[in-house]
């Protein structure tokens, strides 16, 4: 990063391509701190406006210090800049409450959410798990599959989106953590992705049921 600090300073102009650059290779390498000095360098350069991917990775980086204030402070920019808050920087404003305790916040951030996707939803229960709100957590999270497996289902036929790795992935935590393995099962078998069934196994570790039936389709697919 000292090199790439040193052509960026000798750029003459600086766009909103080559800031991003900076501010997400600092946090790709855990400088979070750089990271965010970068960002308040670019606002006061003035000759690029932050974009989505810069607004992300900042909040990556805020996330990850647990800096409340600087991730407010962002927060509060973004809802200043009357830009349309995309599913991207809510789900990052979700993590980044999170991470910092704020559950009160998250939800916020999650209720004034337009248009959730399944990792809208995704986050918001996992912010709930991760501070040991495992209630919270399933009562959110009951009445939503639903609404999950409808927004599933749409995403091809009516959106045009065809469903990605991470979309199963959705898919079968939203059902697991409902308790509907069987279900979940049957998606795994379709999604041939080590990642996602090793996170189905630890769901029917937990559930106490029946493991070795996915552990031997892994090893057999």
């Amino acid at each position: 990063m000292v090199v790439a600090r040193g052509w960026f300073c000798k750029m003459p102009q600086r766009n909103d391509v080559s800031w991003v650059v900076m501010i997400a290779g600092y946090v790709g390498q855990e400088l979070y701190n750089d990271a965010i000095k970068c960002f308040h360098w670019m606002l006061s350069d003035g000759n690029a406006q932050p974009n989505e991917a810069v607004l992300v990775s900042v909040l990556s980086a805020c996330a990850h210090l647990g800096a409340l204030d600087q991730g407010k402070w962002v927060h509060i920019y973004i809802e200043r800049s009357e830009r349309v808050q995309s599913s991207n920087i809510s789900i990052a404003l979700i993590d980044m409450y999170a991470k910092c305790g704020q559950i009160d916040c998250t939800k916020h951030v999650f209720n004034g959410t337009g248009k959730r996707d399944l990792l809208t939803w995704t986050s918001m229960i996992s912010g709930f798990s991760m501070h040991g709100l495992g209630r919270e957590a399933l009562e959110f999270h009951s009445g939503r599959v639903e609404e999950g497996l409808s927004i599933f289902y749409e995403m091809e036929h009516s959106w045009g989106i065809a469903p990605k790795p991470e979309h199963y992935g959705c898919l079968i935590d939203l059902l697991s953590r409902s308790g509907q393995l069987k279900s979940a099962f049957e998606s795994v078998r379709i999604m041939y992705c080590s990642r996602i069934r090793s996170g189905i196994l630890k769901e029917y570790v937990l559930f106490k049921n029946k493991a070795f039936l996915i552990f031997r389709h892994a090893i057999t697919s």
